[in-house]
């Protein structure tokens, strides 16, 4: 079961929790469990620019689980912008917990859309991101928010999933999950559906290419960066 790429992108509903229960039990099998080994890519990339001091925002944090992954590994603070408030919840749960066992970094987190962050224009030294945008209907849009609230020598870092990416690494992860409702290879499956294509994403920043965003293709995934070292992706 649930082994086919759609050639077309299919939308996934938003909000799609209903009580926090079911965002405990996601929380428990995806940020815990199978995404934590796809969030080290995005951990490599963005920490030789982590220090305390700078403003940094983590778009799409979901249950907060890498905002205070990083956050805690280098004593910073860290916003966490999602629009789906159930997954906040989740967020602030954690981040209680986190403070009870003495966590070394600092988060705050916030609901708002993806397309209108309540954020300052040129305010923020560094955005960073793990396959977000396949919730939103506009890359472009996204995009362009993203540029607006960094500083002009600020760094955006934002690593997403494939549609089209590689049928034998979508094997290979396959394998390794269980059929679970949330984590599982439905959920896995359902999230690689609703991710767009390369060329989607070539498209898109062919028509904002004047904010100078760059794209990179991997194995799994593209990365789409601001100001960000090509040599470091070697």
């Amino acid at each position: 079961m649930f082994t086919n790429q759609s050639k077309k992108r299919i939308s996934i509903p938003k909000n799609k929790f209903h009580t926090i229960a079911e965002v405990r039990d996601y929380d428990m099998a995806a940020p815990r469990n199978t995404l934590l080994y796809p969030m080290q890519r995005i951990q490599e990339l963005v920490k030789p620019y982590i220090a305390e001091g700078k403003k940094i925002i983590n778009l799409g944090c979901e249950t907060g689980i890498l905002a205070l992954m990083i956050g805690g590994e280098y004593g910073v603070a860290i916003t966490g912008i999602d629009e789906d408030p159930l997954l906040l919840k989740g967020a602030e749960e954690n981040l209680r917990i986190a403070r009870l066992c003495n966590y070394p970094g600092d988060a705050e987190f916030l609901c708002a859309s993806f397309e209108s962050l309540p954020i300052k224009s040129n305010s923020v030294d560094i955005v960073f991101a793990d396959n977000f945008i396949y919730r939103c209907d506009n890359i472009e849009n996204v995009l362009k928010e993203c540029r607006r609230i960094v500083k002009e020598d600020g760094i955006i870092l934002i690593n997403q999933l494939l549609r089209d990416a590689d049928q034998d690494k979508i094997r290979f992860i396959k394998q390794y999950l269980k059929n679970d409702l949330f984590g599982g290879e439905k959920e896995f499956i359902d999230v690689l559906n609703s991710c767009y294509s390369y060329k989607e994403y070539e498209e898109a920043l062919k028509k904002i290419s004047d904010l100078g965003f760059e794209m990179r293709k991997e194995q799994l995934a593209v990365i789409i960066s601001y100001n960000f070292d090509d040599s470091e992706l070697e």
